[in-house]
């Protein structure tokens, strides 16, 4: 890794291309956002394998606000509620619609970075449909709809962290953010 640094200098200082330096730095970094471990090296991120969770039962849901301008009703599966060694938290989305219909999700967001991915979807039967995308999307804060900020940064993460489950499970009940 030091070697790749030093190289990536001397490009710089023998007036190599800027679109070199930009490769040479991808390759260091990796595609992937680097975090820091605690100790004296970086360590690219790597996210955990998937077990999906079962289906969402209602004795579960916790509701949790979103906008008071919001018109769906937006719950968490409690039981579902992880936090892996990623920095991922991972949650069984439930959106009901005020005409009573439910969109139910798998869905994970890094805390160190803000951005989101859908790992599946709720078929009919209960059953999950995995949506075999490995794409995370950059959480949008603003709107009517702006769950997945509000669980960002309201609800489930902290300076980059999860929050321990039951603070967020507390978050949730009372409606009082972070």
């Amino acid at each position: 890794m030091m070697k790749r640094f030093v190289s990536l200098v001397l490009a710089v200082l023998s007036g190599v291309s800027m679109q070199v330096l930009a490769q040479g730095i991808l390759q260091l970094g990796g595609p992937e956002k680097p975090y820091e471990t605690g100790e004296t090296d970086i360590k690219r991120w790597k996210e955990e394998s998937l077990k999906l969770p079962d289906f969402p039962e209602n004795a579960y849901l916790q509701e949790f606000f979103v906008s008071g301008a919001a018109r769906n009703v937006f719950m968490v599966d409690t039981r579902a509620l992880t936090f892996g060694d990623d920095h991922v938290a991972r949650f069984v989305l439930v959106i009901e619609t005020p005409s009573g219909v439910r969109n139910v999700f798998y869905e994970g967001i890094r805390c160190d970075t803000g951005f989101y991915k859908i790992y599946a979807t709720g078929g009919a039967g209960g059953n999950w449909q995995l949506t075999h995308s490995d794409d995370w999307r950059d959480i949008q804060y603003a709107g009517v709809n702006r769950y997945h900020g509000a669980l960002w940064k309201e609800y489930l993460c902290e300076g980059g962290f999860p929050l321990p489950k039951d603070k967020v499970i507390s978050l949730m009940k009372e409606g009082v953010r972070h």
